[in-house]
């Protein structure tokens, strides 16, 4: 073999050996929130699990936003972030979709609650949902709902085909990406569907109101409540006093859930 085919002979074997070296994937040294020193965790921007995870800064961890939960699987794919803190409920479903993904089983303790946010200054909003809620939550509408979505795959709300709206009419605001909570149209379903979107329609069916949907961000939907953009907004956040000190407040909860970590395999 002369010299020119011996280098190209072992150029070849180097760049393979490289190439299997970058497919392989490390094990994440991560086991729980006592390892989480001086790591990139991400995070859905303006969400409960923002918030939660400012408490390792003064770990030394770097906390990345990212407007949805599939920005976040790029991330990881880029090895941009170490892990990610989400909603278990989120994380279970992120996973499922990702084979390169797991859930640490040592979620985080701290509850937080899924439900409709509105302005403090519409307080009659706030005794109506609440009571509305209780009623759905005494007849085991709700409770059918959650368990249903998150765990029966086989469960399905049967939407209204049309309201009543004597009693007026609401605009929403939800985020579309956060699944269990919500799912587009697919070829079992006709329209979207979820957690979210069927305590929705039992509320308004229960309350004899329409509705209508506006799909944003998490990040945004404080501020869709703050200009008047929707009466509700539902879903998980931190919500915040606006420019002028109104303030938005949180119905008692649809249901509730851990902080999640997810890492690579």
């Amino acid at each position: 073999m002369n010299r020119l085919r011996l280098v190209s002979l072992l150029l070849c074997i180097a760049l393979l050996v490289c190439a299997l070296a970058s497919c392989a994937q490390t094990p994440s040294e991560i086991t729980g929130e006592d390892d989480l020193k001086n790591k990139k965790i991400g995070v859905v921007r303006g969400s409960e699990s923002d918030t939660y995870s400012r408490k390792f800064i003064e770990n030394g961890c770097e906390i990345i936003g990212y407007k949805s939960r599939l920005d976040m699987v790029k991330a990881f794919d880029a090895d941009e972030i170490d892990c990610a803190i989400m909603d278990e409920n989120h994380a279970k479903v992120l996973v499922s979709e990702n084979d390169s993904l797991r859930v640490l089983e040592n979620v985080s303790e701290q509850k937080e609650s899924f439900g409709f946010y509105m302005l403090e200054a519409k307080r009659v909003y706030t005794i109506m949902l609440n009571k509305a809620l209780a009623e759905l939550k005494s007849n085991g509408t709700l409770d059918e709902i959650v368990n249903g979505y998150l765990s029966d795959p086989g469960y399905k709300y049967e939407f209204s085909e049309e309201l009543d709206d004597s009693n007026g009419s609401f605009t929403i605001s939800l985020d579309a990406s956060l699944y269990p909570y919500v799912y587009a149209a697919d070829k079992d379903h006709e329209l979207p569907y979820g957690i979210a979107l069927a305590v929705i329609d039992a509320l308004c069916k229960h309350l004899g109101c329409g509705y209508t949907l506006y799909p944003v961000t998490t990040n945004s939907l404080n501020s869709t409540l703050h200009l008047g953009t929707a009466d509700f907004a539902i879903g998980s956040f931190t919500p915040a006093h606006s420019a002028s000190g109104a303030k938005v407040v949180k119905s008692d909860p649809i249901l509730t859930y851990s902080h999640a970590i997810v890492v690579k395999k």
